[in-house]
């Protein structure tokens, strides 16, 4: 994502992270009806990207965190990035490298794990 210093700090400040935006091809929904009948699937289906991004980023050691934004920032990407009518800004994901060290979870083995009621 091209970083320009001004009105996405605002948004939200970052300074040693990458911004992923998720966006969507409002045409699929708009023809299968899904925004009248359905809308809540359409934020659904974002945020699940948004999660997948997340997930694979935290497996490759990085700290990861997915935010949404408002109107006002959805028209300023909108803006920046010249998105054609049909693609909407849903979310976006800050990437980077943490802070400090994830604590790594202890596995416990699979007999412990399943609830054996035999």
């Amino acid at each position: 994502m091209r970083r320009r210093r001004g009105w996405y700090p605002a948004i939200f400040p970052v300074d040693n992270a990458i911004l992923i935006v998720t966006c969507q091809d409002m045409r699929v929904y708009r023809v299968l009806k899904y925004d009248e009948i359905v809308p809540q699937n359409i934020y659904y289906d974002a945020v699940a990207v948004a999660d997948y991004i997340c997930l694979m980023a935290h497996a490759l050691g990085l700290g990861a965190c997915r935010l949404t934004h408002g109107r006002d920032s959805c028209e300023r990407l909108r803006e920046y990035f010249n998105l054609l009518d049909y693609i909407e800004s849903r979310c976006h994901v800050a990437v980077g490298y943490p802070d400090e060290a994830p604590i790594k979870s202890k596995r416990i083995n699979v007999n412990e794990a399943l609830l054996n009621k035999l």
